[in-house]
């Protein structure tokens, strides 16, 4: 999606991520650019994790962004496992035991898939760079758009890039907080209020 390197990130791209995740809001984003100027950065990887605040600059790394990429995918595994389970437990009005899901002859494997993508998460957070970990064969690699996708990747696609703007938009809220200084709460606090932020700014004006 962006290059790696330590450079600013153009705002269209934010701005195309957000417009795509909440069009209903388009007015809004551009108003709180208006109002708190961010500037995203992309940082070099490194170990662990970059997607923070710091003053008005929100700082990511393509590392981190491809870490969200695989949960995304790993989201999506996790659901179609066990959907099955919960549609028949709502079509036969019977609980979702161990007998049924001794029954599912599949489930294990699918398990098998989706601790694989997070064994791959784990690493990759561990590595100092995202060429330093092996890709899994059955995960496209990142990028801008659905083309190419089937259905089921353009699904997962979708929630990835609603799940990347609502990290961005928790950080947005910590910048709003570095500029109105004499609102800000204590830490904790801080951070239940970006995450309410960011929720409410992607549900409140949805259809």
């Amino acid at each position: 999606m962006f290059v790696t390197t330590n450079q600013p990130i153009d705002r269209e791209h934010i701005e195309r991520l957000l417009f795509a995740a909440a069009p209903e809001r388009k007015a809004d984003i551009q108003a709180l650019w208006d109002q708190y100027k961010p500037e995203f950065w992309f940082k070099c990887d490194k170990p662990g994790i970059t997607f923070l605040a710091k003053g008005n600059q929100i700082h990511l790394s393509a590392k981190t962004l491809a870490a969200v990429w695989l949960l995304g995918f790993a989201a999506w595994k996790i659901f179609a496992c066990h959907s099955p389970h919960l549609l028949w437990s709502f079509v036969s009005k019977q609980d979702i035991d161990d007998e049924m899901l001794r029954q599912d002859e599949g489930l294990y494997e699918a398990k098998g898939v989706f601790r694989e993508i997070l064994a791959t998460v784990e690493d990759l957070l561990k590595a100092p760079s995202l060429d330093d970990v092996n890709w899994p064969s059955d995960i496209p690699r990142q990028q801008a758009d659905k083309i190419g996708f089937d259905t089921e990747q353009q699904a997962t696609f979708d929630v990835t890039m609603i799940a990347t703007a609502y990290l961005l938009l928790h950080e947005l809220k910590h910048v709003m907080f570095s500029a109105d200084d004499a609102h800000r709460p204590e830490a904790p606090q801080e951070e239940l209020a970006c995450d309410a932020f960011a929720r409410d700014f992607l549900l409140s004006n949805s259809a």
